[in-house]
Parts: C-alpha cells; sequence; structure tokens
C-alpha cells in the first residue's frame, strides 16, 4: 500500500504536467494552422481586400490608404518570407548537429523541427522529444558513450540552438525581414509573450512594424509634414555621420555630390 501511494503521489504531477504540455501543443499547433490559413488567403486576395476597403476611405485620403496598404502589405509578405528563411536555417541546424554526433533518422528529424519552428515556445520542446527518446534507446552510430548521456547530449544540442534561435537568429532574420532593431523584436516577443501568449510571440514583429508604419503617418499628419518623404530623402538620412562634413562642404561650394559616392559609403 505503502509503494502504491508514493507511486501515485508521483504520477500525478507526471500526468497533470503531460496533459497540461499536450494541451499547450495541441494550442499551438492549431493557431498556427490558423495563422497560416488566414494569411494565406489575405496573401492571396490582399487586393481584393484592400479595394474593398478602400471604398470606405474618404476621396480625399484614398491616396494616402493606398501607398498605407502597400506598405503594411510589403511588411507581411516579408516576415512571412523571414519565417520561411528560419525554418530553413532550423532544419539545416539540427539535421547537421544531429547527424554530427550520430543520431539516426537526423534528416527526419530536422524536417520536424524546421516544421514546428512555427509554433514559438512549444514547437522546440516538441520536436527535440522524439530526438532524445530515440538517443536514449539507440545511442549514437560512433560515439564511445552510454545511452543516457548521449541522450543528454542531445538534448543540450537542441537547448544550445534554441537559445542561438532566439538570441540571435530570431532578432536579425525576422528583424531585418520587417525593418526592425533585433532589440526592438525581443521587446516586442516579450510583451507578446504576456499579453497574447503564442499567438503574441508569433506575431509581435510584424504587428510592431505594421504600428511603427500608422504612427509615422498619424505623426507627420499632425505636424503637416509629407508622411511619404520622397528616396532622395530617405537615401541622405541613411548616410553616415562621416559623410556629413563633406557633403556639407560640396553643397557650400556649390558642387553636387554624385550619387555613385553616396550609394557607396551608404552600402
Amino acid at each position: 500500500e505503502q509503494l502504491s501511494t508514493s507511486l501515485q503521489r508521483w504520477a500525478e504531477p507526471v500526468v497533470s504536467h503531460t496533459l497540461f504540455l499536450l494541451v499547450d501543443v495541441a494550442t499551438g499547433l492549431l493557431w498556427a494552422v490558423f495563422v497560416f490559413v488566414v494569411s494565406f488567403y489575405l496573401m492571396r486576395d490582399w487586393h481584393r481586400v484592400t479595394a474593398q476597403l478602400r471604398r470606405a476611405v474618404p476621396p480625399d485620403y484614398r491616396e494616402d490608404y493606398d501607398r498605407l496598404a502597400k506598405e503594411i502589405g510589403r511588411v507581411w509578405q516579408s516576415f512571412f518570407r523571414g519565417q520561411v528563411v528560419l525554418s530553413a536555417v532550423i532544419f539545416l541546424a539540427v539535421t547537421t548537429a544531429l547527424a554530427v554526433v550520430g543520431v539516426r533518422n537526423a534528416l527526419i528529424l530536422g524536417l520536424l523541427a524546421g516544421v514546428l519552428e512555427v509554433v514559438p515556445n512549444v514547437g522546440p520542446v516538441v520536436a527535440a522529444a522524439p530526438a532524445v527518446l530515440l538517443a536514449l534507446v539507440q545511442g549514437s552510430s560512433w560515439l564511445p558513450i552510454g545511452n543516457f548521456w548521449f541522450a543528454v547530449l542531445v538534448a543540450g544540442l537542441y537547448v544550445l540552438i534554441q537559445q542561438l534561435e532566439n538570441n540571435y537568429l530570431v532578432p536579425r532574420i525576422i528583424g531585418r525581414s520587417v525593418n526592425l532593431h533585433p532589440l526592438v523584436v525581443l521587446v516586442g516577443v516579450i510583451a507578446g509573450a504576456r499579453l497574447a501568449g503564442i499567438l503574441g510571440i508569433f506575431l509581435a514583429a510584424p504587428t510592431l512594424a505594421t504600428g511603427r508604419i500608422l504612427l509615422r503617418y498619424v505623426y507627420a499628419k499632425l505636424l503637416d509634414l509629407d508622411p511619404f518623404p520622397p528616396e532622395s530623402q530617405k537615401v541622405q538620412a541613411r548616410v553616415p555621420k562621416r559623410l556629413a562634413i563633406p557633403l556639407w562642404r560640396s553643397a557650400l561650394r556649390g558642387v553636387r555630390p554624385s550619387s555613385a559616392a553616396v550609394e557607396g559609403h551608404t552600402r
């Protein structure tokens, strides 16, 4: 009786945590499928959706609406392209790491990790579980270590890849795709996790980029500025400080710097 009671006490938290994990996995997968299905139809019918919304916009603001819709559409398309690139990078990283240490079926496990990359937080955990289980049961194909320690090694590899992804890959790949600083993406992901959970983490970057476009437009309108400056002003704004003095000297002398020189330095 004492043994059965001890086993029951030990099994109850394990079962409860397992159920919570399964619920989180199912919720994450459903949200991921929902977001991708909705996004697919939005991208396919984006011009039709914007045309319908355009009818409700006053005639004086329809040109501004067209410019805003174009910029926001570009942001979301770039975001989903960045997600595809991130999944491909994780697929290659996991496949290579597992193949190097001698895990069997490394290609399938890497493909699973790349597909589940679209589910934040929960996806990498689910992708790591079968790899660790295979390492524990089958061991390495060439490393002379026990199965238990080999499973620990595989789990450590997944943790390392996850840390590199969260702290380096996501801010840079997703941040560059929506033209946001990596620190802004990290802060947005944290805020999105607290506000909307998995969905907030997934949509943090494009939502921030969309909000920036709208706030920039409202700010320009309030100050009676041009909300859509010409490309020449944008290039001039990106000129590094080390070019400021030479450009000002050229302007004072009445000499216009060549566009090739400016583009070469801006790169």
